[in-house]
């Protein structure tokens, strides 16, 4: 039996997905590796003959499909439910592994125990038009233990730089397939609930925006922003910072998407649960007037230079 099984759900991506696959074979030091590759309803024709010739040339390579594009929260959870392995990991088909990370990884979990369920490591994001930032998990002073409470505060996670134990997953639910975005982070939060997670020091996983991706879809921020509070409104509210910054987060998606009775009732909850923050008052004016009227004031100001 593989001792790791690496999920990619992929979709009309036939010029960015063997990259990624490639990415997973030339791993070092990892000899019992399987690839799941869940295609979500791919509808175009040089992907599903790619589809065809990978599952036909690579001998560690298993593919599975969904006939229609349910997101990629369900296309994680059809592999993880044929994924039998002691270890899971996850890449999307746009990002690509150092060829160690999946040993450092194995290394680490093994050096910590049962206790350990999930290791990170950092991550490159490649943002379109924008300068690359490095996303690392928070962890403790001298430890590579993860800081839970940062994590929370952080708001952030990306399943493409953890490697979990199959154990951790069997206590608990599947991804939320109703969350088209920051499915990852709600269920990174429930994760850590089960077991204690750690993270390696170095960046291990580059990973890049599409101009197809969800990233601007401001309406299905803001439904996975309500959802996360109302779901985990307890555990946000131990920490002094997660809930306001939550309604802070679903105030800016709400103005983007030009709802600004919901922005306002967003924004005044995150300066009532921190009213000594800046970001209320700082978001005011874009909630107001709404988020394209001042990119457009801003876009005048910049011009009479």
């Amino acid at each position: 039996m593989p001792e790791v099984r690496v999920i990619i759900p992929t979709r009309n991506r036939a010029r960015l997905l063997p990259r990624a696959v490639a990415s997973v074979q030339t791993q070092q030091g990892v000899t019992e590796l399987e690839i799941i590759l869940v295609d979500d309803g791919s509808d175009v024709v040089e992907h599903c003959q790619l589809i065809e010739r990978l599952e036909r040339d690579i001998s560690g390579l298993r593919v599975l499909r969904n006939p229609v594009c349910r997101g990629a929260a369900a296309a994680r959870n059809l592999g993880i439910q044929h994924a039998t392995s002691p270890f899971i990991a996850f890449l999307d088909d746009d990002d690509i592994w150092h060829p160690t990370k999946v040993r450092k990884q194995l290394d680490l979990i093994s050096a910590l125990g049962d206790e350990c369920v999930m290791v990170g490591c950092g991550l490159e994001r490649i943002a379109l038009g924008r300068t690359p930032k490095v996303f690392a998990w928070p962890h403790e002073e001298n430890t590579p233990w993860i800081n839970s409470a940062a994590f929370i505060d952080g708001f952030c996670a990306f399943l493409q730089s953890m490697l979990v134990r199959r154990s951790a997953l069997m206590k608990m639910d599947l991804l939320r397939e109703d969350l088209k975005v920051l499915e990852d982070f709600e269920w990174t939060l429930r994760l850590l609930q089960t077991g204690h997670g750690a993270t390696l020091n170095e960046v291990l996983v580059q990973s890049a925006e599409q101009p197809d991706g969800l990233f601007q879809r401001y309406d299905l921020r803001a439904y996975a922003l309500e959802e996360i509070i109302r779901a985990h409104a307890d555990t946000l509210s131990q920490r002094a910072h997660a809930l306001p910054f939550a309604y802070y987060e679903l105030a800016k998606a709400h103005a983007r998407n030009n709802h600004r009775l919901p922005a306002l009732k967003a924004l005044f909850l995150s300066w009532r649960y921190q009213p000594t923050a800046l970001r209320p008052y700082l978001a005011l004016l874009p909630v107001v007037l709404g988020a394209s009227t001042v990119e457009r004031l801003q876009r005048l100001r910049l011009g009479r230079r």
